[in-house]
């Protein structure tokens, strides 16, 4: 199968908005400031669509460089992408 491999953290993660009230902002506070309801398009959305590529996004807010790691891994061993891009996160 052809895809596009994207781990990383909350930047990655497909519903960091929705599953995130209240971690930065309150829901009043999204809104005053203009963020849209619900999820939004992440940067493997976009980088598949240039590459021609459906995308699996492992991607977890929250989640570690040991769990991108093992989880990229892991999804290789089970069906090779064509392309595999992480956003490490920081401490």
């Amino acid at each position: 199968m052809s895809y596009l491999l994207a781990n990383g953290c909350s930047f990655t993660d497909k519903k960091y908005n929705s599953t995130n009230d209240g971690f930065y902002h309150t829901r009043e506070e999204k809104t005053e400031l203009g963020f849209p309801e619900g999820d939004w398009p992440m940067w493997p959305d976009y980088v598949g669509e240039k590459l021609g590529l459906p995308i699996v996004n492992l991607g977890k807010s929250g989640g570690s460089n040991k769990r991108i790691n093992e989880t990229t891994i892991n999804q290789i061993y089970k069906d090779k992408p064509d392309a595999v891009m992480h956003l490490w996160t920081s401490g």
